[in-house]
């Protein structure tokens, strides 16, 4: 896959954070966990959810705050994501264009990608014509 650098849009450091601590929360068989609340996170985790990797994320208010509540997804005791790997870090922001999207295990897998239209999966970004920065690969 080859993929493009540039210098525009550059996702804060704080999302990759919440998404460490989805991957932890799912190795410790936690139903459900509760991180900051960003609007990107908030996209994120709403492309999981569209794509099962997670039950549901709702915003509650905290405090003087709001949080984003995430309910994780099992099925007989299976997570429904097994892993999660960055592909744009805050040292080096990876970007593609939609030609350049892949798939990840052959199909089994997701990446998530930030695009001028918003977050969206690698899938639904192809079929808009869309590229961007390449976040993640969820499996």
């Amino acid at each position: 896959m080859l993929l493009l650098q540039t210098t525009h849009y550059k996702l804060p450091s704080m999302i990759y954070n919440d998404l460490i601590k989805i991957k932890n929360a799912y190795l410790a068989k936690q139903t459900e966990l509760t991180v900051p609340y960003s609007r990107l996170t908030e996209r994120v985790l709403e492309v999981f959810a569209k794509q099962g990797y997670i039950q549901e994320v709702k915003t509650v208010k905290k405090g003087g705050g709001k949080e984003l509540m995430v309910i994780l997804r099992y099925t007989e005791g299976v997570a429904h994501l097994h892993d999660l790997k960055f592909v744009s870090k805050p040292g080096r922001r990876m970007y593609a264009r939609a030609s350049k999207l892949h798939q990840v295990r052959q199909g089994f897998g997701d990446l998530i990608v930030s695009t001028s239209k918003g977050v969206m999966s690698a899938k639904e970004a192809k079929q808009k014509g869309l590229g961007g920065e390449v976040i993640c690969e969820v499996f």
